[in-house]
């Protein structure tokens, strides 16, 4: 069959009639099968898809159009302009997670500090933090070594990270960190988006306790792990903050919350006086 570039981008609502972004989807898998960017495929908007090519397009449609993401169809996902690989290991990194990097840099002077990622998935907020603070020492944990694998690969050979594999903080030593910065599962078990996150690793998106146990477990442990005047910065729930900030007042600490791109209650900081 032979069709068009612009054939197809006119027809990618038929193409996918469950995607939100179906123009999009299609050109981007689009570049994908033609090994092009999305200038390109503009600029050659009349060239003809190959029989090969056009039959790689429909293999790819065919797992958009049955929900698997687009980032793991790609292998990558964008994050404070830069691309992380990702896999069904690894959560996809979220355009409201970039508000941790915003927090962190409004909030923290460039001066030298100890920072750990908790959960660090693709290695994005790790990463960024460490491109943006290049003095400061960056750690980053991940209870699952495949994970950490892919955060590995993701690192910048002039930016190193340590890597540690363990669950939260169960690795780390008595008042030896600064910054604490964590995007933990905080998904309760019984909400009905999950059927939409299908294809992600259930252990990085649900927590039991309502969506609360992983983030209250970071808040206790963390109380040993900082250093006099560390900072706990977390990203949870929309409906969460009142919970979270019971639990970190709890342990002594003063809080500042923070909105996401939306509006919603998204992170909160616990620093310690």
């Amino acid at each position: 069959m032979s069709e068009s570039i612009q054939t197809l981008i006119n027809s990618s609502r038929e193409l996918l009639p469950a995607s939100d972004s179906p123009r999009i989807d299609c050109e981007l898998l689009l570049c994908l099968c033609l090994g092009q960017n999305r200038a390109q495929l503009i600029a050659r908007s009349d060239q003809i898809l190959t029989t090969r090519q056009y039959r790689q397009l429909c293999s790819l449609l065919k797992r958009r159009q049955e929900g698997e993401p687009i980032a793991y169809i790609q292998g990558f996902q964008e994050f404070w302009g830069r691309s992380f690989m990702v896999d069904r290991h690894t959560l996809i990194p979220r355009p409201d997670t970039e508000l941790l990097v915003e927090i962190i840099l409004n909030r923290f002077d460039p001066s030298s500090r100890k920072v750990i990622d908790l959960g660090t998935g693709s290695g994005a907020l790790a990463v960024t933090i460490k491109q943006e603070r290049s003095n400061w020492q960056v750690l980053a944990t991940d209870i699952s070594a495949a994970t950490l694998n892919m955060a590995k690969q993701n690192t910048l050979i002039n930016s190193p990270i340590d890597f540690l594999q363990g669950n939260w903080l169960d690795c780390i030593g008595h008042a030896c960190i600064d910054l604490i910065v964590a995007n933990p599962p905080y998904i309760a078990s019984t909400d009905p988006h999950l059927t939409q996150l299908r294809y992600e690793p259930r252990n990085a998106l649900v927590s039991a306790g309502n969506g609360l146990r992983d983030l209250a477990t970071i808040i206790e442990q963390s109380v040993r792990v900082l250093s006099a005047g560390g900072s706990l910065l977390l990203e949870h729930g929309y409906s969460q903050q009142p919970e979270v900030e019971n639990l970190m007042k709890a342990v002594g600490f003063v809080t500042e919350k923070f909105n996401d791109l939306n509006d919603q209650p998204r992170a909160m900081i616990g620093y310690r006086e």
